[in-house]
């Protein structure tokens, strides 16, 4: 949430691409300019850099970084005591030594030197050069030009704590505090000399003249104060006969009497007068007490609140302000006879109330709190705060206008390119003033306009920032990062893979599928259609740290993920053109890309730290920064090794050959290539060990049937071999359906697959629920154990993406997963019902069905709430399966012959005559008219309809059949007991039988498509085709030509039944990838993907396996994509 990308305020022209080594690397600066973590930064130009973090610290470079300056020294230290002499000029102090001056009313802040290290609690000044500061240890310090400096006053004073101090003339001055009793202390030759009067066994913690004669002062009085040490280093005082105290003083402080015997043990922590007789003393436990008679008797008020309060404030006897801990903040307009709460706009603790003017007021507090009100208090503005906040991003549209955002609703701008900041978060909406919200990233499209997000807040301002109003977000989780490539169009990144694109300035944005549950933290775009993403996760339990890089050649329509070749996670990302690029993550990792994002390769930075910001201002010049680090090259960065890119076959892939040629791209420096192909995923069971090899293709013989291989390939160069490539899986199978052995042994119900590669299966451990997941199409499968829902079966699953989906169990729960099925959450509970089908047609719609009791409950939410929905009497009972299209359109199946429908979202439901003799079990439907069913003894039914109608199909089995899936009109799947697989290709009018060699029953099944499919069933059992049951074919024919661009031609015959060419053209050594579309962009099968040398190409497709209508075939070639329209018609 804190390593953004951000627009580069130069272009360059002419730079030409570094080579894949060179000699050049990253410089460390040493020592460090940074005091403070740096979470972010940005290029004005190649010498001037920007850079924010930790603390609010804004440091700037116009130099290269020889020299830096801080431009943005924000307030960290607790406020204890202010001090003002007009509504300009005023004075605070604080922990640390802390001295600040202001000359514009509290806008901004400076340092003044204290020469001590010690807490400061009070300051007075009586002109606008004579004053006092005091504090912890006996400290007196005195300034007699304004602060400029302070001197330390030595005095016979022996407190240990001086907790206030009050000019009473340029020679007069009195303090309080506490050593060993309640201590009074008075200077009347201007502080050269001090002398101290005890009080009791007390400790006075508040001062305040009201006359240079008539002063008060409050605390504690006890029978005996002490301080006890602990065996650790720490201790605490202890108080005996604790009493509420309280003094009065006619004579400048010469002498001072007791007021009324309070009965309260409350620790009075601040005191205000308005006169000789009226004044009010708060302090612990929301003490508030006033006197009309100067302090005879006392009144106890009601301040609503249990707080501490430290602090209290009159304009007249009317009213008044008390302020203390939790930026609790009260206010009276008559007296104190009632308080009513004020928004302080901060949490932090609030000690101290000074007035500046007849109607200016400000509090200090704790983390460098200051507020402002120039309107007796009716409304409040934070000056300095939260500052102990970290900024996280900055951004600037031009060399002058920038922006930093941060923890707390932090917005700081400036207009002269970072020299000066001034904070900008009164145009915030209402709700966010002062709010403890973080914005985790910040851009500007230009001077006017721009965008903060925060963890679930979208925010757009066309005035610079005068006024922010709220954009609907959609995302559920955590926002992370933003970038515009002009006003309309723009992406944000978040936790768990969330992605969203607006088109129209984020009026409205729309989620697009980033393929990853991991945080997505960095954005970086070149044009309308190329972009990256950067991310990862940090280590946790059972879960190693990671890395991620997402790349578009489409605006964001689709994504691919990209080998980064490195564990450590990554926080920002950067390309200065379609090239090159760097991406910079933890344990000071800053990996290059010399491929447009597609390989990566190392590079040293000379640091170990994490960094959090790349950039470049030029192919050669670049920055990157983190924890108190700042590296710099003049090369690009220095060498870097590029391990190769996989080629062909396709991760996933399914080959019935027992020979399969591997390929990858050729390294132009590369001397050699090292192939691992391995039998198990961690390559300690190596099946080909091959070095040396000098060719970027290798053909692997003697694969074993029914076996998975995973393979990698690293180059070798004359310095050394690079990493090794990402990894890859295939597998050989016979055609028709496969069984993936030695998975589990226990039942699965239930299989679900959102794409062609990731999918889940579920059903019951040994004890507890167990859910398998894919992401390589089914060759391989992690499992989990979920020991948090013991003894339960998962009987039904859905995913609506990667992270987001829901199951049902037996025993009344449906739960719910936000982490890809690694983590389940219970959000129902049912009792003894048996939940046995859900489905979802979005991440907030959704239905369940419970079998015993003929329930349906209902989620507009998801999940959050579940209704119960109303079913017919008569139906409702052995309900077996859901499923919708749409929000309001769905039917039911069940037993006896049962088939519901509504058209409402499920608040009514009526019945079909199904014309079944027998139960059914499962259900498919493509729209509003075309559905199946099957069931018990063999049952089909088919409609189309929307099910007014239904017309059994002959099955050609009596077999129980328990689950259909169709992809499209023509193409489907029934399976059932006994191993028993039925697959049409003409809607259903024929069902073949297709082997499997099995005989156990078959529970669930989901298709990706008219070849691919999964299905699951008893003992584990998992079956897969990639063929359809048979097989696509597919050749690809070379001829004899070199062309002079890349090309793509229309198909011949077109239309066509069921083969036909395609040609395309390839100019040079290129990976080339051909797929085909259906007209709503789902991918149906991948004709080819391998790399080819230069040369005229013809696909001969067979697509007798799908059914009629209009495809699209897309070619993809390095930045080369075109695409054509095709149509199928039988």
């Amino acid at each position: 949430m804190r390593h953004r990308s951000f627009l580069l305020l130069l272009s360059f022209s002419g730079l030409s691409f570094l080579p894949e080594l060179s000699d050049a690397q990253w410089m460390k600066h040493t020592p460090s300019p940074f005091s403070s973590v740096m979470q972010s930064g940005h290029l004005l130009n190649p010498t001037t850099a920007v850079f924010v973090g930790e603390r609010s610290q804004i440091v700037r470079t116009s130099d290269g970084g020889t020299t830096w300056a801080i431009r943005n020294k924000q307030v960290t230290e607790h406020i204890y005591g202010l001090a003002f002499i007009n509504q300009t000029t005023g004075w605070a102090v604080g922990s640390g030594g802390t001295i600040l001056k202001t000359n514009d009313g509290g806008t901004s802040w400076t340092y003044q030197t204290s020469g001590t290290t010690k807490d400061l609690y009070s300051v007075h000044f009586i002109d606008a050069q004579t004053g006092w500061a005091t504090g912890y240890a006996r400290k007196i310090l005195k300034t007699t030009d304004g602060g400029t400096t302070w001197s330390a006053q030595s005095s016979e004073v022996s407190l240990a704590e001086i907790s206030g101090v009050q000019c009473l003339s340029e020679s007069v001055a009195v303090g309080v505090g506490y050593q060993s009793g309640s201590q009074v202390f008075r200077t009347t030759d201007g502080g050269q000399t001090w002398n101290s009067a005890s009080l009791g066994t007390a400790w006075l913690t508040a001062l305040q003249f009201i006359s240079p004669t008539v002063g008060f002062a409050t605390g504690i009085t006890a029978s005996q104060i002490s301080y006890t040490t602990d065996p650790f280093g720490g201790g605490g005082w202890s108080f005996v006969g604790r009493h509420t105290a309280f003094w009065k003083t006619i004579d400048a402080g010469q002498t001072w009497t007791s007021g009324s015997s309070f009965t309260s043990s409350i620790w009075s922590r601040g005191v205000f007068f308005v006169d000789s007789n009226t004044g009010w003393i708060v302090g612990d436990n929301g003490l508030i007490s006033k006197t009309t008679n100067g302090g005879t008797s006392w009144t106890s008020q009601s301040s609503g609140t249990p707080n501490f309060l430290y602090a209290v404030f009159f304009l007249d006897a009317q009213n008044g302000w008390v302020a203390g801990a939790g930026g609790k903040l009260l206010r009276t307009t008559n007296g104190g006879s009632t308080w009513q709460p004020v928004t302080s706009g901060t949490t932090s603790t609030l000690r101290t109330i000074r007035p500046s003017s007849a109607q200016g007021v400000f509090i200090g507090g704790n983390d460098g709190t200051i507020l402002k009100s120039v309107d007796a208090g009716s409304s409040w503005q934070q000056l300095s705060g939260g500052a102990s906040s970290y900024l996280f991003s900055v951004h600037f549209p031009d060399a002058l206008h920038g922006w930093a955002v941060g923890q707390y609703a932090t917005i700081l701008h400036t207009s002269d390119g970072g020299l000066s900041w001034s904070r900008q978060t009164a145009g915030l909406p209402s709700d966010l003033q002062g709010s403890i919200t973080p914005f985790t990233d910040v851009f500007f499209a230009d001077a006017n306009t721009g965008w903060i997000i925060g963890s679930s807040v979208i925010l757009k301002t066309t005035n610079a920032g005068v006024s922010w109003t709220k954009q609907t977000n959609p995302a559920t989780y955590s926002l992370q990062a933003i970038f515009f490539i002009n006003s309309s169009t723009g992406w944000i990144s978040g936790s768990r893979g969330i992605l969203l694109r607006t088109l129209d300035g984020g009026a409205t944005w729309l989620p697009q599928a980033s393929g990853t549950t991991d945080e997505l933290v960095s954005i970086y775009f070149i044009n309308g259609e190329l972009g990256w993403i950067a991310g990862g996760n940090y280590a946790y339990t059972g879960i190693p740290e990671h890395s991620t890089i997402l790349r578009t050649t489409n605006g964001g329509a689709t994504w691919e993920a990209e080998s980064t070749n490195t564990s450590s996670r990554l926080n920002s990302i950067f390309f200065i053109d379609a090239k090159a690029g760097w991406a910079a993550g933890n344990n000071g990792t800053i990996m290059k890309s010399l491929d447009g994002g597609i390989t990566w390769g190392p590079q040293s930075s000379n640091v170990t730290d994490d960094l959090n910001f790349v950039r470049f201002a030029s192919a050669s010049h670049g920055w990157a920064s983190g924890r108190y680090e700042v590296v710099t090259t003049n090369n690009g960065g220095g060498a870097v090794i590029l391990p190769p890119t996989l080629c062909a076959p396709v991760n996933g892939y399914s080959c019935t050959s027992s020979t399969q040629t591997l390929s990858w791209n050729r390294l132009v420096q590369a001397q050699s290539y090292r192939l691992q192909v391995s039998t198990v995923s961690d390559f300690s069971r190596l099946f080909v060990d091959r070095s040396a090899l000098t060719d970027s293709t290798f053909a692997v013989s003697g694969l074993m049937k029914d076996s998975t291989y995973w393979w990698r390939v690293c180059a070798v160069y004359a310095s050394g071999s690079s990493p090794w490539s990402s990894v890859r899986v295939f597998e050989f199978i016979s055609p028709g359906w496969s069984r993936k052995s030695g998975v589990v042994t226990s039942d699965l119900w239930t299989v679900h697959f959102v794409d062609s590669l990731t999918g889940w299966a579920a059903g019951k451990g040994e004890s507890s629920v167990l859910v398998l997941k894919t992401v390589d199409g089914g060759v391989s499968w992690s499992k989990w154990i979920m020991t948090n829902l013991s003894w339960l079966t998962l009987k039904s699953l859905y995913f609506v993406d990667m992270s987001t989906g829901w199951a049902t169990t037996n025993y009344g729960k449906i739960v719910k997963s936000t982490d890809g099925g690694k983590t389940w959450f219970t959000q129902y509970d049912g009792g003894y019902a048996d939940m046995r089908s859900l489905f979802f047609v979005d991440a907030s719609h959704g239905w369940c069905v419970e079998g015993a009791y003929g329930k349906v409950y209902r989620t507009t939410d998801g999940g959050s709430t579940w209704a119960v929905q109303s079913i017919p009497g008569q139906f409702s009972y052995n309900l077996r399966c859901v499923r919708f299209i749409n929000r309001t359109t769905g039917w039911i199946v069940g037993g006896f012959r049962l088939v519901l429908k509504s058209t409402d979202g499920g608040a009514t439901w009526n019945a079909q005559s199904s014309g079944a003799s027998y139960g059914i079990s499962g259900a498919a439907f493509i729209d509003a008219s075309r559905g199946w069913f099957v069931g018990e003894y063999g049952v089909i039914g088919r409609t189309t309809d929307g099910g007014t109608t239904w017309q059994l199909q002959s099955s050609g089995t009596t077999t129980n059949l328990n689950a259909v899936a169709f992809t499209d009109a023509q193409n489907g799947w029934a399976i059932g007991n006994q191993g028993t697989v039925l697959h049409t290709t003409d809607g259903g009018e024929t069902w073949s039988a297709q082997p499997t060699g099995t005989s156990g029953n078959l529970y669930a099944i989901s298709a990706f498509n008219s070849r691919r499919a999964w299905t699951v069933g008893t003992n584990g059992l998992i079956l897969k085709t990639h063929d359809g049951g048979g097989v696509v074919s597919t050749t690809v024919e070379s001829r004899d030509n070199v062309p002079a661009e890349f090309a793509l031609h229309q198909n011949f015959p077109n239309p066509f039944n069921p083969q036909t060419s395609i040609q395309f053209d390839v100019p040079r050594t290129a990976h080339v990838i051909v797929n085909v579309y259906t007209t709503l962009g789902k991918e149906v099968v991948r004709l080819i993907s391998t790399t080819l040398p230069a040369g005229g190409y013809t696909i001969q497709w067979n697509a007798s396996g799908f059914s009629s209508g209009v495809y699209f075939f897309r070619m993809r070639a390095g930045n080369f994509m075109d695409t054509r329209k095709i149509l199928l018609v039988k």
